[in-house]
């Protein structure tokens, strides 16, 4: 197996983009991929961020003679309630296309963070659509965490 990779990542107030080109070469999957990205972030005021990643990829697979283009995106909003309570509410979208390979991704999650001294403790939702090859499947997941660290 070898793999190069080669890029550039810039930051500048704001935003973050960059971009990237991979070669992978191995006897049993060689690929080769170009990928893009950006990256927003922007404090509505002292305790509410708001963030934006976006993200392109493109693959050539030789040996298997195909292509796959990805896209992605994810928006979140974080807001600190207080010294120990945050919310965070996300949502994205990925969509994949090649020969025999479509899929498309879409989610959504909120939860609420709590951390005094030891203990964080997480309370959420999370939502999950999925189709791939014309098949939907759908997910629903409450969550709660605790943690205590000694």
């Amino acid at each position: 197996i070898t793999d190069k990779v080669a890029g550039v990542d810039i930051n500048w107030r704001w935003l973050r983009a960059g971009g990237e080109y991979e070669v992978y070469d191995s006897n049993l999957s060689p690929y080769r991929t170009a990928r893009l990205f950006e990256y927003f972030t922007f404090d509505a005021n002292p305790s509410t961020t708001l963030t934006l990643d976006v993200g392109q990829s493109w693959s050539t697979f030789p040996m298997a003679n195909r292509d796959l283009t990805t896209y992605h995106a994810i928006a979140r909003i974080r807001m600190r309630l207080t010294s120990a309570f945050t919310f965070t509410t996300e949502g994205g979208v990925r969509f994949q296309d090649g020969e025999g390979y479509d899929q498309q991704l879409g989610t959504a999650r909120a939860h609420v963070d709590f951390k005094s001294g030891k203990l964080a403790v997480q309370a959420g939702y999370e939502y999950e659509d999925e189709t791939y090859i014309n098949e939907l499947r759908l997910r629903h997941y409450f969550f709660f965490r605790a943690k205590r660290t000694f």
